[in-house]
């Protein structure tokens, strides 16, 4: 559940650790070097990592094995990145900053006992990983702080929901945060929450939650919506600060608050793929100029990067002179680049990607699952339907590991996985190079029709097809383990 909730808790592009240690505005390679001394066993009790960062939703990593007391995680970022894993069912967290290495020491006392040695810029982070999982935990899950005095009546503008509630979840932030020592580390979380909970729900879900208090006082569904004030741009005073121009600030700002402002229509920004930079920078200026008296600012900067990167993510046809239309747009060169070797690699990704099928099948075809088994007749397949969204999922990779080594060499066994658009596409890319074996990426209505057909309610849910394809084995909301998945890959093998 906890590996969950990080899903939410972004880390930022800049950050003034104190005030004399400002992070550099960059992009880069990071580094983090995990180095186990002393009386080690020899298997080691870490999970796998997860990065997130103002550009990046959450996406899994993987360390590298360099030997037996030496780990490695590095990936490109622009600003930092917040990451997290599990070593010995423990949750660590920190942020890594891109041309900066970080080292943890692991030190064993004996084959059980050891102590935690970290070296880095965020080491105060660190060093609170369990009070920053418990902060969030009970942010999210928990009741918290309840107005005494409920409202009654329905809401006149759309400003007086939006103050009433920053001021409601200002009190639960101040619960949640109360167990973090340290000032900086407290007032950081304080934030990352407000934005990329309170502030983001406030953009993208304000229909739906004023809809559904309109309900609570006894209204009908469309009294309920009848009932909702209009916002205008004035809605975004409270959402979106001057003080966003300053790196120092910028560690608030969230890759899914970004996104929802993009993708709000009050704000009817344009499409940068087809209208272009220059046009898309200057509707920024139009609606925000009120908050920024200066036209070129990294916030714009930040905004172009986004509505980018979104795109190269979604695999939309970019502009055939993307060099230009970023440089001219994008003042800050290290975002400049961040996003033409993004762009780069996501067309080198996509040319070598011969095992991974993005929507493959018209949308309008529900069943595809014939066709999905199509190519692998001769082979017992492994089919596994997840969610990069759904905890037990991710967690039964780790665990299916070895079973896959087992099979690595065998040309007559394959594992399929499939999922459907409710995943993080740029999430269930990295899983496709992570993971191997056949990758399916289908419409809502194939995932349902799949569901249907195998009478799966929940995922996750394994499916075994002997050579001919036909249902041999399948196991629902939960991973057979890897013994009974080999005995079942036998009995494919040997159906014919």
């Amino acid at each position: 559940m906890i590996r969950l909730i990080f899903i939410w808790i972004l880390s930022s592009c800049f950050l003034t650790v104190s005030a004399q240690d400002t992070l550099p505005v960059q992009s880069g390679f990071t580094s983090l070097t995990i180095s186990l001394k002393g009386n080690y066993s020899d298997s080691i009790p870490l999970s796998e990592p997860f990065y997130t960062n103002l550009l990046t939703e959450e996406v899994p990593a993987q360390f590298e094995r360099i030997n037996d007391s030496t780990y490695f995680l590095s990936f490109y970022a622009f600003g930092p990145s917040r990451y997290y894993f599990r070593y010995n069912n423990h949750y660590l967290t920190g942020a890594l900053v891109p041309n900066e290495r970080d080292i943890l020491i692991i030190n064993y006392t004996d084959s059980i006992h050891y102590t935690l040695q970290y070296n880095g810029r965020f080491k105060t982070m660190f060093d609170e990983s369990e009070s920053i999982a418990k902060a969030i935990n009970s942010f999210v899950f928990g009741s918290g702080h309840k107005n005494k005095e409920k409202r009654l009546s329905t809401y006149h503008t759309a400003n007086e929901f939006r103050d009433e509630k920053l001021k409601m979840e200002a009190g639960r932030l101040d619960n949640a945060t109360a167990g973090i020592t340290s000032p900086f580390v407290k007032q950081l979380i304080k934030e990352e929450l407000n934005t990329a909970f309170v502030k983001t729900s406030l953009i993208k879900d304000y229909q739906k939650d004023i809809s559904h208090y309109n309900k609570s006082l006894g209204l009908d569904s469309l009294a309920a919506l009848q009932a909702i004030p209009k916002r205008d741009l004035s809605y975004y005073n409270a959402l979106i600060t001057s003080d966003y121009t300053n790196p120092s600030s910028l560690m608030t700002l969230k890759y899914g608050y970004l996104k929802s402002i993009l993708q709000d229509s009050l704000l009817a920004l344009p499409d940068i793929t087809t209208e272009g930079s220059v046009k898309f920078k200057s509707r920024l200026q139009e609606l925000f100029g009120h908050i920024f008296t200066e036209k070129e600012n990294l916030f714009y900067d930040i905004l172009i990067a986004t509505a980018y990167i979104t795109k190269i993510r979604e695999n939309a046809t970019l502009l055939n002179n993307l060099n230009y239309q970023v440089t001219t747009a994008v003042k800050n060169a290290q975002l400049r680049e961040y996003i033409l070797e993004t762009y780069k690699t996501s067309m080198s990704n996509n040319r070598n990607a011969s095992n991974e099928y993005y929507l493959p099948f018209d949308k309008s075809n529900n069943a595809v699952w014939t066709d999905i088994l199509k190519p692998y007749k001769g082979k017992a397949i492994i089919m596994d339907c997840w969610a990069t969204w759904c905890g037990p999922c991710i967690e039964s990779f780790e665990t299916s590991k070895n079973l896959k080594k087992q099979y690595a060499n065998r040309d007559d066994v394959v594992f399929v996985y499939v999922t459907d658009e409710t995943s993080n596409y740029e999430s269930w890319k990295n899983y496709v190079h992570i993971l191997g074996g056949e990758h399916y990426y289908i419409a809502k209505n194939q995932m349902k029709d799949l569901y249907d057909q195998f009478n799966m309610p929940v995922i996750p849910s394994y499916l075994i097809f002997n050579k001919s394809g036909t249902l041999v084995q399948q196991s629902i909301g939960t991973y057979m383990g890897n013994d009974k998945a080999a005995q079942w890959i036998k009995q494919a093998l040997a159906d014919q």
